[in-house]
Order: C-alpha cells, then structure tokens, then sequence
C-alpha cells in the first residue's frame, strides 16, 4: 500500500515522496533497523541547533528526535508535529522535562538527532518514536 507525504526539507522546498507503508513492530527493532535509522538521522551539536534554529524552524517537519546528554550519557525520546519548535522548548526550559534546561545550565554538553516521519518508513510519529526510543535509549539513563 502506497502513502503520500509532504515533507518540507532545508530551505522550504516542497518534495512529493511515494513510499511504501511499513508496518513493522517497533517493540523489538532489529540491528538493521537500528543503522538505517541512524542513517536517516539529522544530528546537531546544541551549539550549531541553536545558531541555525531560525533557519531550521521554517523547515520543521513532523517526526521523531532523540535528545542526548553526552556528558551524563542521559536520553531523551519524543516526537512531535514540529520536532525543532519542540526540541527549542525543551532546550529553552518551556517544556518538560526540565532537567534538561537545567543540565544545559550547568555546562554539560547536548545533541539533538531528528528524523522526519515521511520518509521514515513508518507509518505514525509514535511508532517512529518507539523505533528510536528502541535504537538509542534501551537499557541507558533516560530524563
């Protein structure tokens, strides 16, 4: 079964995408799975998502992102509808959780990786998220 998505990607250009649904079990995501969603990943270091965040905002997508704390090697798993406006409101201290506003504070050091839902494979941001809940925060500190 085919689905069509939009996706807005860098500069606001608009690219139709055919995909095939993939209705795959997030619970127990395979080592495969794992390194093509890592191959799909956006990562930025705090510093560089914060100077771009202007830029970066008017190309916000609906997906999946993991925040990390590589000081405390702590994760952070969500999605949203606008994943750098969300991930700006967490980073800022306007959105749970709060720890991370407050370990940004004191110095340790974030990256954020952010992965579009069109283009995932996967058919919902929950089922995205739980692939990449899967793939980083397994068995690790999470906020």
């Amino acid at each position: 079964m085919e689905v069509w998505h939009w996706i807005l990607i860098g500069l606001g250009v608009v690219t139709l995408i055919a995909l095939a649904s993939k209705w795959t079990s997030s619970a127990n995501v395979s080592d495969a799975e794992k390194r093509r969603l890592m191959n799909l990943e956006d990562e930025k270091k705090l510093e560089g998502f914060l100077l771009h965040y202007p830029r970066l905002r008017r190309g916000d997508f609906e997906g999946a992102f993991a925040i990390h704390n590589s000081s405390q090697d702590k994760w952070f798993v969500d999605c949203s509808s606008t994943v750098y406006h969300e991930a700006m409101e967490i980073f800022s201290g306007n959105l749970r959780p709060y720890a991370i506003y407050r370990d940004i504070q004191d110095g340790d050091f974030f990256s954020i990786r952010a992965i579009p839902l069109a283009g995932s494979g996967y058919h919902n941001r929950q089922e995205l998220r739980r692939a990449l809940e899967s793939a980083y925060a397994t068995g690790k500190k999470k906020y």
